[in-house]
């Protein structure tokens, strides 16, 4: 989905490791995927074959994909769901290996009793939308270390 592509207009990623840093940041969700590569072409001229980690800042500051991050706010039609799925994405963004007592707890330190099953059902939506990973029963947020993880909030 990035290299064949790029591969057929003759360019290719400098260095490769662009790619991992790619899928780290978008989710592996192939609408960001496609953003940030159509955002690394915008500027190019005929003479640029390689793709570098400047095109690739450039593409994650992007409107586009902001925008594209910007929908994930809406998983629900629910107002209070909608209110608790922003509250947990920044109340616990960038914190590794969190479960649902950690989440209550973090709420229940900004002062918000939340009841176990809206919660459950929140990260749930987040681990949906891509904000947040899930691994033996423990979330993570996702983005890697060169990107702001709360741009996904």
């Amino acid at each position: 989905m990035i290299v064949e592509p790029l591969a057929s207009l003759d360019l290719r990623l400098v260095p490769e490791s662009l790619v991992g840093r790619m899928i780290e940041a978008t989710g592996q969700r192939a609408n960001l995927i496609a953003i940030l590569c159509n955002e690394m072409l915008r500027d190019l001229t005929l003479a640029t074959r390689a793709l570098t980690e400047v095109h690739l800042d450039r593409a994650m500051d992007s409107q586009s994909l902001r925008s594209a991050l910007d929908a994930w706010s809406e998983l629900t039609t629910d107002p209070e769901g909608a209110r608790l799925d922003r509250i947990l994405c920044y109340a616990l963004v960038g914190q590794e290996g969190f479960g649902l007592t950690d989440a209550l707890d973090r709420l229940a330190g900004l002062g918000l009793t939340s009841d176990p099953g809206q919660v459950r059902a929140s990260l749930t939506r987040l681990e949906l939308a891509f904000v947040l990973a899930r691994e033996s029963g423990r979330y993570r947020s996702i983005g890697s270390p060169g990107w702001n993880s709360k741009r996904a909030c």
